[in-house]
């Protein structure tokens, strides 16, 4: 565990934080957990021990995990609680960063898909992975889920 400030960690990922977070957007974990009931069971090993919980004040406000692909690049995959927004700070910030940024020691690419549409969520999630140094990189049509278009975001680093 890594202690931000006194009321912000992060610490590795267990199975029982997938319980206990109030996710922002339920009905898409949902469909995760329909097509792959094992997916939080199983998240650590996908991102071989590369997951952590961000809580602050205790409440979980985000997990996050890194799955290795190949070449040394990964795939970021970012849950976020509806808490998120509202508990969002410089601490948070630091956190999250702290997190990229070690991953960017280890990967020379890391890089994850956002919905391409306008709602309100996909609008904020693209603006906190641009504040973070994504690059949007393009479209990509019908590789959602559901057959949504989402963007490509990543960092690449020279």
């Amino acid at each position: 565990m890594i202690n931000i400030a006194k009321n912000v960690a992060l610490e590795s990922f267990s199975e029982p934080d997938s319980r206990e977070i109030n996710f922002d957007n339920q009905a898409e974990v949902d469909h995760i957990l329909r097509v792959l009931p094992y997916y939080f069971k199983r998240f650590e090993e996908f991102c071989e021990g590369k997951a952590v919980t961000l809580r602050k004040n205790g409440k979980i406000l985000a997990i996050a995990g890194l799955i290795p692909t190949f070449m040394g690049s990964a795939n970021l995959i970012f849950f976020a609680s509806k808490d998120l927004q509202a508990g969002f700070d410089h601490h948070v910030a630091k956190a999250f960063w702290i997190f990229i940024s070690t991953a960017t020691l280890q990967y020379r690419r890391i890089q994850t898909t956002c919905l391409a549409d306008d709602s309100k969520e996909a609008i904020r999630n693209r603006r906190f992975l641009e504040f973070f140094g994504f690059e949007k990189e393009g479209l990509m049509k019908k590789y959602g889920f559901d057959g949504e278009d989402v963007y490509m975001y990543s960092i690449v680093v020279d």
